[in-house]
């Protein structure tokens, strides 16, 4: 009588255990990750977290879940942060990498942790001040003055009495953006083939020219050319903007009657539509419409 009590309790107990396991294991991984969060071990919670979202996707311990991976989440961070910083200081940047990397890949689910790891990229760049330099003149050329400055002042402020700190800082005062103006036809008539005009560079157009005008004296005039369906600039120039120049382009009829305007400054944004208007070609009017381009910096 005796064995078979102990049979039927231990049959009980397995049950209960195999219940626990089997039909209450959402429950389970959410106490596991409370407990890893509670000793600092939040790559094990995460895990426990992901678990549980992937494989109980119906459980009323999602909303808990979810404020357990942001918790981790975010304290994982400024472990992570910890680490980053002292590899900084030991110059292991290839180490340092592999942090935000691992930041932008496991903990990209909270918005402030991309941010923060472009902030690191940035941080990590600049440790080593030749490396930071030429990074910033990456970003320039490729238009992102944004980032180049920020880099510079970086270098600037971390390596001040450097050779290349001293360099960023001369770049800094005289900081230029070159720009340039595109124009593009639309609705053009049959017969018209318009590609984009930039004015810094040979390209087509209907018959018009244009006056340019940098703080109200003329730069140059471009050419017409008639009596053709691709006719051709026949002469450009390169236009540097300053801060607070205004660069006028005064576009005309080949008649030279009817003339439209059309004003850039150094504080239009990049892909700005800057004005719109109507020339004449000798296949009817021709749509025009324009806007300034970020340039890379001008050295």
């Amino acid at each position: 009588m005796i064995k078979f009590l102990l049979f039927v309790l231990l049959l009980a107990g397995l049950s209960y255990g195999a219940y626990w396991y089997f039909f209450k294991a959402d429950q389970r991984l959410l106490d596991q990750a409370r407990e890893a969060v509670s000793k600092g071990d939040y790559t094990s919670a995460l895990n426990d977290i992901e678990q549980l979202v992937s494989k109980h996707p119906q459980s009323d311990k999602l909303t808990r879940a979810e404020e357990l991976r942001q918790e981790a989440g975010k304290k994982l961070r400024d472990q992570i942060n910890i680490q980053i910083d002292k590899l900084i200081a030991q110059d292991k940047v290839d180490s340092a990498k592999v942090l935000v990397k691992t930041v932008r890949e496991k903990l990209g689910y909270l918005a402030d942790n991309l941010r923060y790891a472009g902030d690191m990229d940035m941080k990590i760049a600049v440790a080593n001040a030749e490396t930071a330099f030429q990074e910033a003149e990456t970003r320039a050329n490729a238009g992102d003055h944004a980032a180049a400055k920020q880099l510079l002042m970086s270098i600037v402020e971390r390596h001040g009495q450097t050779e290349f700190g001293r360099r960023a800082a001369d770049w800094l005062k005289n900081y230029r953006i070159r720009y340039q103006l595109r124009i593009d036809g639309v609705n053009a008539p049959d017969g018209v083939k318009f590609d984009p005009v930039i004015i810094n560079s040979r390209a087509a157009a209907p018959d018009f020219y244009v006056v340019a005008e940098l703080n109200g004296a003329r730069l140059f005039m471009t050419d017409i050319v008639k009596d053709s369906a691709v006719p051709r600039w026949t002469r450009g120039q390169e236009v540097v903007l300053h801060e607070a120049d205004v660069l006028t382009f005064k576009i005309y009829d080949d008649d030279g009657l009817r003339g439209n305007e059309l004003v850039a400054t150094t504080q239009s944004r990049p892909g700005d539509m800057n004005g719109k208007m109507t020339v004449s070609s000798k296949y009817g009017p021709v749509e025009l419409m324009a806007r300034l381009e970020n340039g890379p910096a001008v050295r």
